[in-house]
């Protein structure tokens, strides 16, 4: 089974079967994905 790995941290990894279910269920649900550098065109600051 392949493993899905942070090469900078070996302590931060996943099986492929599971990061799969991860992105299928953000699908699902209508997750979206944006740059941290547009974080402030859509989070409202107090």
């Amino acid at each position: 089974m392949a493993c899905i790995s942070d090469i900078s941290n070996s302590d931060y990894s996943t099986t492929e079967q599971a990061f799969a279910k991860y992105l299928n269920y953000m699908k699902d649900h209508n997750f979206k994905v944006i740059a941290l550098k547009d974080l402030d065109k859509v989070v409202v600051a107090d």
